[in-house]
């Protein structure tokens, strides 16, 4: 018997198999083709229906004699089954000092004897400082301690994110030290250090640590300080809120909620933060990201400090305080500001003044106009007001676009002299007047109903502060 299947398969087609029989031989279609052996035709069993692929949720693809099943994106399995993946793990732990309080948390005592200064509560913060919150010096000592959390149990992700907001009013680089711990059967293990770190001051702003090798483990988390030297230590200190670990896996920024759907997942920006959720940035932290006025910024909870603001010109920088934005702050210490005429002079103790003796009598008026202001409602004008010489009753003005905003009358005295004529003495006056406003553009304007020469009466203004709201 000839084996006809030895040469070139019998001339049975490449997807078929030859069969030698007694005096002749068979040709048969593989499995996954159709035809007669000589000629076989590939099935597509995606579109014939005998693909059990998972209905919705995995896409078929064809190949020479058979087919495969993947889960779509979003979807995991084996492809005859596929599951939605949860791409938004769980929180493990989370640590809000003004919803949780502080009981659970370990704080060491102060460092230097006799001294307050060490982690301590104040307010709804983890704060290291003193009692009133203004420093953390211990003059001639350096000072360190240590604020430890409760026992965490970690989740089996393989890695972990640990985010916490900070602010931080200290020396940068190396000194003064902040070192983020996790103590694991007791030792503690660094994870995040303070002086390999670009930490902006004087500023809230939330900390993301990744964390690997954590999975199934306990552990507490750990905040320590150290001034590491005895000087430069009179700043405000560090503030800690808002602790949350969570397994790595999600897509969303730190400060985005993550919410998981059929086969995808949506990221969405918490308040205070604005982007597509996968990068958040803070509102008011960049020109790229301005708030719409202080306000804002007291509503999303941010401490005083200076924030980008929109106005009609584009971003600008203001410093917001309790809602505030202030437009400008004038000492007149060598320098007038923006206010015109341009004239400085010096009154004993009270300092250094816009206008004043021999300077500022009857018809003078300092002018500042401002624009490229943040939406606002009102004004706020402060400032200190000073009456020199013989004024017998007239009154001293503020004016805000032309309209009086604040007047007092003053009668000369004849004791406190520290500028001007020997004989007579300078009061002052603190005023703070609140006025509606809402045009783009602000005049301020102070000056008097003095009729004499700058010899005999005279006024001078100074710490002048404009903020609009």
């Amino acid at each position: 018997d000839i084996n006809e299947c030895a040469t070139n398969n019998g001339g049975c087609d490449p997807a078929a198999v030859c069969a030698n029989t007694a005096g002749s031989f068979t040709c048969t279609c593989k499995p996954g083709y159709t035809g007669n052996g000589l000629t076989c035709t590939d099935n597509n069993e995606c579109t014939n229906g005998t693909a059990k692929c998972a209905t919705g949720t995995a896409t078929c693809t064809n190949t020479p004699g058979s087919f495969t099943c993947t889960c779509n994106t979003g979807y995991q399995g084996d492809g005859l089954t596929c599951t939605d993946i949860d791409e938004c793990p769980p929180i493990n732990w989370q640590w809000s000092f003004l919803k949780n309080g502080f009981t659970s948390w370990v704080l060491d005592p102060p460092a230097v004897t006799g001294s307050d200064v060490g982690w301590k509560q104040q307010g709804n913060d983890l704060y290291y400082g003193n009692a009133a919150g203004t420093s953390f010096d211990t003059p001639g000592a350096k000072n360190q301690g240590n604020a430890t959390g409760p026992m965490i149990t970690f989740t089996n992700h393989p890695q972990h994110r640990l985010t916490f907001d900070l602010w931080m009013q200290t020396e940068p680089g190396s000194f003064d030290n902040l070192i983020v711990y996790v103590v694991v059967g007791g030792q503690p293990i660094a994870v995040w250090n303070k002086s390999q770190k670009a930490i902006t001051m004087g500023a809230w702003q939330t900390i993301t640590v990744m964390m690997p090798g954590y999975a199934g483990k306990q552990g507490q988390l750990r905040f320590y300080f150290d001034t590491i030297d005895a000087i430069g230590n009179t700043t405000a200190g560090v503030r800690i809120n808002n602790i949350k670990l969570q397994g790595a896996g999600s897509p969303c920024d730190a400060n985005a909620t993550c919410t998981n759907t059929i086969g995808s997942y949506q990221c969405a920006c918490t308040a205070g933060f604005t982007g597509d959720g996968k990068k958040c940035v803070a509102i008011g932290s960049a020109p790229t990201a301005p708030a719409q006025n202080c306000q804002d910024m007291q509503t999303y909870g941010s401490p005083a400090g200076t924030f980008w603001l929109a106005t009609p010109a584009g971003p600008a920088q203001f410093y917001c305080e309790y809602g505030w934005a202030r437009l400008s702050l004038d000492t007149f210490e060598g320098s007038p500001g923006g206010w015109t005429p341009a004239q400085l002079s010096a009154c004993g103790a009270f300092g250094n003044m816009l206008g004043g003796a021999n300077v500022a009598g009857a018809g003078a008026v300092y002018t500042q106009t401002y624009g490229s202001m943040p939406a606002h409602s009102q004004t706020r004008i402060t400032a200190s007001y000073f009456a020199i010489d013989t004024w017998d009753g007239e009154k001293a003005w503020l004016k805000v676009d032309g309209a009086v905003a604040w007047s007092q009358p003053f009668t000369q005295i004849t004791t406190n002299n520290q500028c001007g004529a020997t004989a007579y003495g300078e009061q002052s006056a603190y005023l703070q007047p609140i006025t509606p406003h809402t045009a783009p553009k602000l005049t301020v304007q102070f000056g008097s109903d003095l009729n004499e020469p700058a010899s005999n009466e005279a006024f001078g203004v100074d710490n002048v502060t404009v903020w609009v709201q």
